[in-house]
């Protein structure tokens, strides 16, 4: 992928990779220089031809610690375009709920609305992507869960 000179991204990075579509995200770093970019392929989309226009966004990750199956309502959502991805426990820690949010808006879900979207798994991280990479984003979220 080609960047604009002087990117602040390091090898190792995870990083989202938006384009008009499209994403993929929980995307790694594997090597850089000034101009480009090499990463492994993360989740998501299928990536567009090489000629299309991306934005790409590093992850902030917020550590968190709740019982997915216990879950009984949950709420994210920021003041700018977004995209969570929710982690669990495993030794390797993967997304089990990628969420794409518009600015000002929120994904919501409650017991009895659908299947409980977390059901067998201890969340310990919620990944945060920012699509609005010219400003800063501000994020909410919330988990009611019945401590069994």
């Amino acid at each position: 992928m080609i960047t604009i000179t002087g990117h602040s991204f390091t090898t190792a990075d995870t990083i989202a990779v938006f384009w008009n579509g499209g994403y993929r995200y929980d995307v790694t770093i594997t090597a850089k220089d000034t101009n480009t970019l090499s990463f492994d392929l993360g989740s998501g989309s299928i990536l567009p031809a090489q000629t299309t226009a991306v934005t790409v966004s590093k992850k902030i990750s917020h550590a968190t610690a709740f019982n997915g199956t216990n879950m009984v309502a949950f709420n994210i959502g920021g003041n700018k375009s977004c995209l969570f991805s929710v982690m669990d426990d495993t030794a390797t820690p993967v997304s089990v709920l990628a969420v794409e949010t518009l600015a000002n808006a929120q994904y919501m879900w409650w017991t009895g609305m659908s299947t409980n979207p977390l059901t067998g798994h201890n969340i310990t991280a919620i990944g945060i992507y920012n699509r609005d990479t010219a400003a800063a984003a501000t994020v909410f979220g919330s988990a009611g869960y019945v401590n069994a």
